[in-house]
């Protein structure tokens, strides 16, 4: 994410150079990054780093079989241990997503 703002304007730069239109490249820029680049990058960082270590927790606990004692204990796995992290990534994505936004934009203007 900390590149992104900046590669995209040199790109944007290099083609509005043309046409003598480099005063709307950090518009451009902020444009795009609000509207596409921001919520995409969330979203893979979101899908491939914080799901690949919710698995490997979840795995985890599974070879240990506390998932089985949480079942001996009477106590529903799916609504102990998914659904808490379901609703915290729910809430978190969007500010992510803002955090994201908002570094690439102070990189580009």
């Amino acid at each position: 994410a900390f590149f992104t703002g900046g590669a995209l304007a040199l790109q944007i730069y290099y083609g509005g150079n043309q046409f003598n239109s480099e005063i709307i490249v950090s518009s451009i820029v902020a444009l795009g990054i609000t509207r596409e680049l921001g919520p995409v990058l969330g979203g893979i960082v979101v899908a491939g780093r914080v799901s690949s270590a919710i698995a490997a927790e979840l795995g985890t606990m599974r070879v240990t079989e506390q998932i089985d004692a949480l079942k001996t204990l009477s106590a529903d796995p799916i609504s102990y241990l998914v659904v808490p992290r379901i609703i915290a990534g729910i809430i978190m994505l969007p500010i992510l997503i803002m955090l994201i936004i908002l570094n690439n934009l102070l990189r580009v203007f």
